[in-house]
């Protein structure tokens, strides 16, 4: 009987350490599932509760079972012990039940002669029957059971943590909580020890050598800052991806820095319809576009896109004050400039800048146009064109005097080479690339180029200014085998004035506290000859331009003139 009653009490105890770790497993598991407290804190309160709680618990709750096995144990030696049944304590209710299956007990143990030696035996003690065994010779069997309870509390405790993770989890798929975990991850491009920009431009076609340029001087600014351990103590990096200026492979290019490689925005990015491909993209996807080289309205709208940041002035800007400097200085009259433009984009934003500047002169809002294909150096139905146009002005009583030229470095010089029997002052924006050009001149066409003028909106990299000497200095520490050029001090520019926004939005950087600090940049000097300012309703930065005119040995030396509004 009393290996029944030994089972009983197993089964008992089997029962309370389930409801025990039943009440502190699902506590936890409550907590874990309302996200109060993280699953590593969960476990670690079950670890200490099994540890230190349960054993007391079970110490305490044990007492009366291990007073029983004393009493059993003394009456199997043959002593006396008298039970009152009308204790309330577990040893008087374990005494009325031992009453109740007396008769039981007096069959059971008639039979009970154990397989493993023991033997069974009854006293007599105040009447009633009490039935002991002698104690095991294998006290293992005990250890074996206790440790089956405890490895069964255990395993329930996994098995609800484990099943807190994946409810937590559930319940944050469908809660804004998601949005909150992603909005902490670290921004795109961004790790704690580097920011990475992307770049897409034409490093190879006419305009390559202008891409070329731009890169460098961004590499040469972020050369600098990390020398002087970097923006909050991250590196700058520059991926850059050839487009071929062809807006397809600008599109792919783009895709690939943002959704492949990962960039944190883009920089420097070269040409008009390059830029005008991807600016839907850039905007809907909230990409950060900074100092694209392109002077087009398409990168100036109003308001502005918020993701886009222009630093260099506009071609309208470029055009005015060529047409400007055309009238007031040389005073040439309207009917006497041309334009020479690609049919694109581009070539439309620099013909719409000077018939803008005509009519607020009180100008018919005409001039004569002609132009090429992008990506050729197909100009001789244009160069006949203005040598026609000439002829006929000239039987009027006038003729052709200047030409404004909105192409890159190679149509140009093919163009003005053409048209060189016209006595007309050629006027490039800057886009041309002067260094290119020049180069142009003196391998294709000598002589030619002498005297014609460039617009630029950087002042000359021989300039004393103090951002530009800094510009040379870090150019040469950085680059020693590369040359100061417009281009690379554009770059410079760009990435200098990138990496003071990057420095004044703190470490936590993300897009748009980058670009909510740009839009409070007020009255920067860089020390290239003008202050920058940005605003909520003007990301436009640039707003000088540099005349500059090519000489017989094919450098550029400033123009003095008054250039800006």
């Amino acid at each position: 009987m009393l290996n029944t009653i030994r089972g009983s009490l197993w089964f008992r105890l089997s029962l309370l350490s389930g409801l025990v770790f039943s009440g502190i497993v699902g506590g936890v598991y409550g907590l874990v599932a309302a996200s109060i407290i993280p699953v590593q804190v969960a476990f670690l309160l079950c670890i200490l509760v099994s540890v230190f709680v349960v054993p007391i618990t079970l110490r305490v709750v044990l007492a009366p079972f291990r007073q029983l096995v004393r009493v059993a144990s003394s009456l199997s030696e043959g002593e006396s012990l008298i039970v009152k049944s009308t204790e309330v304590g577990d040893i008087g209710q374990i005494a009325q039940a031992f009453r109740a299956l007396q008769a039981a007990t007096q069959a059971a143990m008639a039979r009970m002669i154990g397989a493993d030696g023991h033997e069974a035996h009854t006293r007599s003690v105040t009447g009633w029957p009490i039935v002991t065994i002698g104690r095991t010779k294998r006290p293992w069997v005990r250890w074996t059971a206790t440790g089956c309870v405890a490895v069964a509390g255990i395993a329930g405790v996994l098995f609800a943590l484990l099943h807190a993770i994946p409810i937590k989890t559930s319940a944050a798929s469908v809660t804004p909580s998601v949005e909150v975990r992603s909005s902490s991850a670290p921004p795109r491009g961004v790790t704690k020890d580097s920011i990475t920009m992307g770049m897409s431009a034409p490093f190879t076609g006419a305009a390559r050598s202008l891409s070329e340029g731009m890169k460098l001087g961004i590499d040469t600014a972020f050369a600098e800052v990390n020398a002087s351990g970097g923006v909050h103590g991250r590196q700058l990096k520059l991926i850059a991806l050839d487009n071929g200026y062809d807006e397809t492979r600008a599109m792919t290019t783009t895709r690939d820095l943002i959704e492949n490689r990962r960039v944190f925005g883009l920089i420097g990015n070269v040409g008009t319809p390059t830029v005008k491909a991807v600016l839907p993209y850039i905007n809907s996807n909230k990409v950060l576009l900074f100092g694209p080289l392109t002077g087009s309205p398409v990168t100036r709208t109003d308001p502005p896109d918020r993701y886009v940041f222009n630093v260099r002035s506009s071609y309208e800007l470029e055009t005015s004050a060529m047409v400007r400097y055309l009238l007031d200085v040389k005073h040439l009259s309207a009917r006497s400039i041309v334009v020479f433009a690609q049919r694109d984009s581009y070539g439309d934003a620099g013909y719409e800048g000077a018939v803008k500047t005509l009519r607020k002169k009180g100008y018919p809002g005409e001039l004569f146009r002609v132009g090429y294909e992008r990506n050729t150096a197909d100009v001789q139905d244009a160069a006949t064109s203005v040598m026609t146009y000439n002829s006929t002005s000239i039987k009027a009583g006038g003729g052709v005097r200047a030409v404004i030229v909105v192409a890159t470095a190679t149509a140009s010089a093919a163009f003005t080479a053409k048209i060189s029997e016209i006595e007309a002052i050629v006027l490039n924006v800057s886009f041309v690339d002067g260094a290119q050009l020049a180069l142009e001149f003196k391998d294709r066409w000598p002589g030619v180029g002498n005297g014609v003028i460039v617009t630029q909106v950087v002042p000359h990299f021989d300039s004393g200014a103090t951002g530009v000497i800094r510009y040379r200095d870090s150019l040469k520490a950085f680059y020693p085998d590369k040359t100061p050029g417009f281009a690379s001090l554009e770059g410079y520019v760009v990435g200098s004035l990138f990496a003071e926004g990057l420095r004044k939005a703190g470490p936590d950087v993300d897009t748009e506290r980058v670009i909510n600090t740009l839009e409070k940049i007020k009255d920067l000097d860089l020390g290239t000859g003008g202050a920058f300012s940005f605003g909520v309703s003007n990301h436009q930065a640039g707003q000088k331009v540099w005349g500059t005119r090519l000489t017989a040995n094919g450098t550029f030396q400033p123009l003095d003139a008054e250039w800006t509004e």
